[in-house]
């Protein structure tokens, strides 16, 4: 998976790299191989009133040729991250389950039926 950051107007460190990408990786994990590219764009809002707001989209390129877009604007930067990441990955999730067989979730009745009789 192809990952590309950009911003505008606000300043990322080497760490705010690492930590978005982390982020991305983490949540795309069951789905990457349905994903090309993930474009992160960072802005910030400037305004009389929405001093301070920090905006985040994320735009995710499926094999299939669609895209879905997250977004999210807040006062914290971490936390429109997040956001826009969740919102992206529940869009990515919905629109290749219905379509993908592999893509069920037998794997994790599977990991809880192993684990609750492990336990046992």
């Amino acid at each position: 998976m192809n990952i590309q950051i950009m911003s505008k107007d606000v300043l990322l460190t080497p760490a705010d790299e690492t930590y978005i990408r982390n982020r991305l990786y983490f949540a795309l994990a069951v789905s990457h191989q349905e994903i090309d590219t993930a474009e992160v764009s960072l802005c910030a809002i400037l305004g009389f009133e929405s001093e301070g707001i920090q905006h985040c989209r994320v735009e995710i390129q499926l094999a299939n040729g669609c895209a879905v877009i997250g977004d999210s604007s807040e006062s914290n930067i971490y936390v429109a991250i997040d956001r826009a990441v969740e919102r992206s990955c529940s869009k990515v999730t919905s629109s290749i389950e219905p379509q993908s067989p592999a893509f069920s979730h037998s794997r994790a009745i599977t990991y809880a039926s192993n684990r609750l009789s492990s336990a046992a």
